[in-house]
């Protein structure tokens, strides 16, 4: 099992990409949109605030976005 936080500025934008392992997010501070597919779509993602937590399978790909400023997640992962 591995934990690791990262933090992500203000605008960052993270493009779709497929998880390399399942994994378990959850935001600290700030709001993540997070979406799922192989484009980035903006209208798709869906604002995760602190406290809020979801899973990725792995394999399935995804993208991120700190829309409304700096944001600090939380990520366990088997790998």
């Amino acid at each position: 099992m591995h934990i690791q936080r990262t933090r992500f500025p203000a605008g960052f934008r993270q493009a779709p990409a497929p998880a390399t392992s399942h994994r378990i997010v959850t935001v600290v501070s700030g709001t993540l949109h997070i979406g799922f597919g192989e484009s980035f779509n903006e209208k798709a993602t869906m604002p995760m605030t602190r406290g809020h937590t979801w899973t990725i399978p792995a394999s399935k790909s995804y993208y991120l976005w700190a829309k409304d400023g700096e944001v600090l997640v939380q990520v366990v992962s088997n790998g």
